[in-house]
């Protein structure tokens, strides 16, 4: 588990300083939490930052990166550690709207596996919508588990 997370980290930070440049105009770096509505005894919460890296003069993607917790009414607490893409599907001056493709790995630390078919970690694919401003971003996730994730993320840069 320690060994997974600490190679997804070295390849995220190798990915992001290698970048061509940064696009600072529209699209800065930005914080965020995204909010999972428990459903069925079931909750999530999730900080990310999201990276901007341009591709070619008229094209660029977004990273993302998220470490999380899903908390869990009757059943075992899971810890996620999320990573995607994010590429933009409509561009104009003032915001973008992107589709990000997110691999989650969850991970149960406390779960005692005696059946075969229950597992102890996990992963899980996300589609990510996000409305994204020079300011904020506003998103909405689509997972099968949690049908009712909402983020909102922020830009500190003056």
């Amino acid at each position: 588990m320690k060994k997974t997370i600490l190679t997804l980290l070295v390849v995220v930070g190798s990915l992001i300083s290698n970048a061509q440049d940064t696009i600072e105009v529209t699209n800065p770096i930005m914080y965020g939490v995204e909010l999972g509505i428990p459903i069925e005894g079931r909750g999530l919460i999730n900080p990310n930052v999201t990276i901007p890296q341009r591709l070619s003069s008229e094209y660029h993607i977004v990273h993302y990166l998220a470490v999380g917790y899903s908390f869990l009414e009757d059943k075992k607490d899971e810890y996620l550690f999320s990573y995607g893409v994010g590429i933009p599907l409509r561009v104009s001056k003032k915001s973008t709207l992107y589709a990000f493709f997110i691999d989650a790995y969850h991970y149960r630390p406390d779960l005692v596996v005696v059946d075969p078919t229950k597992n102890r970690d996990f992963r899980q694919r996300r589609i990510r919508i996000a409305y994204r401003t020079n300011k904020f971003e506003v998103s909405t996730t689509y997972t099968l588990r949690h049908s009712a994730i909402l983020g909102v993320a922020y830009s500190f840069r003056k």
